[in-house]
């Protein structure tokens, strides 16, 4: 019995198997450095990423635009802006040379789109009374490509602010610029349908612009 009163008690810190406050509080902070460190590794390696695979111009035409049978036949470089001053065919005041010259850039004629690839468009074969070639035309539903619409719609703009060209009246300059207004260049393309009254009207797809 007295033996047992002399046997010393270990301290608590002392003890085997427990950890003290002190270790407890350094162990916390290590790890909170380490997720720390770890977050802000990652997050440099996704910006780093980011921007070494910035999406192409071909690739983002792809991503937010309709399919088009186009895709695969445009190819797409940077070029300067050309300067005013520069001798360029599309630049100068109003001739009849200059005139041709860009009414010849959207002379363009239509082809013949697949039906079956309507889907790819968000289209059926019974959306609409579609305008279909024939055969010896190769066939497919008549379409045309959008941008040289546009082109179109360009060269009437033109026209529209040169009153010196007799043949574009007011009527004209009203309901065919007014909506033009905002149009930008896409390969997509829209096609023709055939009305009740049996008059070609167009449906236009939604531009989009790719964002950096």
């Amino acid at each position: 019995m007295d033996e047992e009163q002399h046997v010393p008690f270990l301290p608590p810190m002392d003890h085997p198997g427990r950890t003290s406050e002190k270790t407890e509080q350094n162990i916390r902070p290590d790890y909170l450095k380490i997720a720390i460190y770890g977050l802000l590794g990652l997050s440099a390696m996704l910006i780093i990423g980011g921007l070494r695979s910035k999406p192409t111009f071909e690739g983002c035409v792809k991503h937010l635009h309709e399919w088009s049978p186009m895709f695969e036949a445009f190819e797409y470089d940077d070029r300067p802006r050309i300067g005013m001053t520069s001798n360029f065919i599309y630049m100068g005041h109003p001739t009849s040379v200059l005139e041709q010259a860009w009414d010849s850039l959207w002379q363009f004629g239509s082809f013949g789109f697949p039906e079956e690839q309507l889907p790819l468009l968000h289209k059926s074969s019974t959306e609409h009374d579609w305008h279909r070639l024939p055969e010896a035309d190769g066939g497919g539903i008549q379409a045309y490509v959008e941008g040289f619409h546009y082109i179109h719609c360009l060269v009437w703009s033109i026209q529209f602010a040169i009153d010196t060209i007799e043949k574009v009246t007011d009527d004209l300059r009203t309901s065919y610029v007014s909506l033009r207004i905002g149009m930008s260049m896409t390969i997509a393309i829209f096609m023709l349908s055939i009305t009740l009254i049996w008059t070609l009207w167009t449906t236009l797809s939604t531009v989009w612009k790719c964002s950096e």
